[in-house]
């Protein structure tokens, strides 16, 4: 059996850079509500000609859009 073509055995990695976490400090400004303290979900979206990064704040329904250079 050719593992390489198991689906389950591929991983893919999405990065937030230093640059991308600078950027999410300056826009952040809610205070979060619930015990845990997270507030921010991501959401990576692979296209064919780079990836499509969001943050959307789940106390304020904001949308950060990460994305760099695709669309130029």
């Amino acid at each position: 059996m050719n593992t390489f073509n198991n689906v389950h055995d591929k991983e893919i990695y999405f990065i937030i850079t230093e640059t991308m976490t600078g950027k999410i400090n300056e826009w952040d400004m809610c205070v979060p509500i619930d015990v845990t303290g997270a507030k921010f979900s991501y959401t990576f979206i692979p296209t064919g000609i780079g990836i499509i990064i969001q943050v959307h704040c789940d106390v304020c329904d904001r949308i950060l859009d990460l994305t760099e250079g695709l669309f130029c």
